[in-house]
């Protein structure tokens, strides 16, 4: 089986905190991802947009690409390489908004399957299916993002992300 090539995404509106920094040093040091790239703006689905472009230019050997945003902190290297693990074509972990109350980033419908695995040990949890999640610490396979691209007018601008809230086919 061939190795996971996953890289490091920051959708930033221009500045990372210390302790991110340290936490992509960490990261990188680990050998669990490949390549570190930073998208700024302050339209996030814009910035989302340009990073999986960048990404893809620039790899075409990626597997992975793992979103962190600039505001999110503690991203262990066994915490990604458990996401990798898991195998799934888009995975999150349970992240907490940044405001208070801090409050998992999770549907109302979801939080009952959360309750029931963080009643579990730690040893005996799994991942579970949701509605939604957040994107701030998010892994998602490369041929995801290969298959859900939208060509736009121009024939080269590609949309993953947007502001509509419309089903897309």
């Amino acid at each position: 089986m061939s190795k996971n090539k996953v890289i490091l995404a920051f959708c930033t509106k221009g500045q990372i905190s210390p302790s991110v920094y340290f936490d992509t040093l960490r990261l990188v040091a680990s050998g669990v991802i490949d390549g570190v790239l930073a998208s700024c703006g302050t339209i996030l689905p814009q910035t989302r947009n340009t990073a999986i472009c960048s990404a893809l230019q620039q790899d075409p050997d990626l597997t992975h690409l793992l979103f962190i945003d600039d505001d999110v902190s503690g991203v262990l290297p066994e915490m990604v390489q458990s996401l990798i693990d898991a195998d799934k074509p888009i995975i999150s972990p349970v992240t907490n908004g940044r405001q208070a109350p801090f409050k998992p980033h999770l549907r109302v419908e979801d939080i009952p399957k959360l309750i029931k695995q963080l009643e579990a040990p730690q040893d005996k949890r799994e991942v579970i299916e949701v509605i939604g999640i957040g994107m701030g610490c998010t892994l998602i396979k490369a041929e995801v993002l290969e298959a859900i691209a939208e060509i736009g007018d121009d024939r080269k601008h590609l949309t993953w992300f947007t502001f509509d809230r419309e089903p897309r086919e």
